[in-house]
């Protein structure tokens, strides 16, 4: 750990000389725009706001700019960064298993093969020497996408389906999947647009998850679908922008929490597991300076 330690210093002093040693006078500035933003009375002027445009062929072309300053000034330590990158690597096992978990009948975990970057989700029957079954292999889903990200694989409570959230954009923002378990084959269901957080009801055919603002992408809403459905049913959202919402499942499997919470309250509402069409009750009213946990 001490040469690793010491050679990320090393690296940091050499690429802040490296940067201040530059006589590079290109650098690329962005042009200012005022655009004056009102809200409550109060006017602000934002010289940068035609950045938010992420199509804008101006904002493209100044990205583009500042990829390429990087590379300049980076050239000279090219050989540093491929030997750090490369003992990084090293570090970290081509080959690793995650400590199994016990689920009824199902032992599930996740292993990682050599060559590859992405986990595969396995799971044995009753005892950890039995033969394995391959549930999902996201290697094989990632292909060649250029962004790929695989969250919160989730399995039903009678074991038969399993959900995970699949991001190709890397804007975080999912499409939920449903995979029947027993013929290896996804179902026609598709969650859009959604986040990765979500849970399974007790009678494993309904999914509570959370959909973001798509401005700020803050968690602010929470949908039950049932699958089969056309849609999801809004059960609850939060209209106070300094909340950010999301939902979660009891230690006992018996109840369903719907967690607000901002930097210094709390405020959780509970639907029971059994019965998710169950209106959702507030635990204790949000009060500012009290946060709380329901476990």
């Amino acid at each position: 750990m001490q040469r690793f330690t010491g050679g990320l210093l090393a690296v940091a002093v050499a690429l802040s000389l490296t940067a201040c040693s530059s006589k590079e006078t290109d650098v690329p500035m962005p042009d200012k725009n005022p655009h004056e933003l009102e809200i409550h009375g109060d006017v602000r002027v934002d010289n940068y706001y035609w950045m938010n445009d992420r199509d804008d062929p101006d904002v493209i072309a100044w990205l583009e700019a500042q990829n390429d300053y990087t590379a300049r000034i980076m050239k000279p330590m090219a050989g540093l960064q491929e030997s750090l990158f490369e003992e990084l690597k090293a570090r970290i096992p081509q080959e690793d298993v995650s400590a199994p978990y016990r689920d009824g009948d199902w032992y599930y975990y996740h292993r990682y093969e050599a060559g590859h970057e992405y986990p595969v989700y396995c799971r044995k029957f009753r005892s950890l020497d039995a033969e394995e079954e391959i549930l999902l292999d996201a290697n094989v889903l990632a292909g060649d996408h250029d962004y790929f990200a695989l969250r919160n694989f989730s399995v039903s409570p009678n074991h038969r389906y399993a959900a995970y959230a699949i991001d190709t954009q890397g804007r975080r923002i999912y499409t939920v999947y449903i995979l029947d378990l027993q013929t290896g084959e996804l179902l026609d269901d598709r969650i859009e647009a959604a986040t990765s957080n979500f849970e399974w009801a007790n009678d494993s055919r309904t999914l509570f998850f959370t959909r973001q603002d798509p401005g700020t992408l803050r968690w602010d809403r929470v949908f039950r679908y049932t699958l089969g459905a056309d849609a999801g049913t809004l059960v609850y959202e939060e209209t106070d922008v300094t909340n950010s919402l999301w939902v979660e499942k009891s230690l006992s499997q018996q109840t369903l929490f719907l967690v607000s919470a901002a930097t210094l309250s709390t405020e959780v509402r509970h639907i029971p597991a059994d019965a998710p069409e169950t209106g959702p009750a507030v635990f204790v009213p949000r009060q500012t300076g009290h946060e709380h946990v329901v476990s």
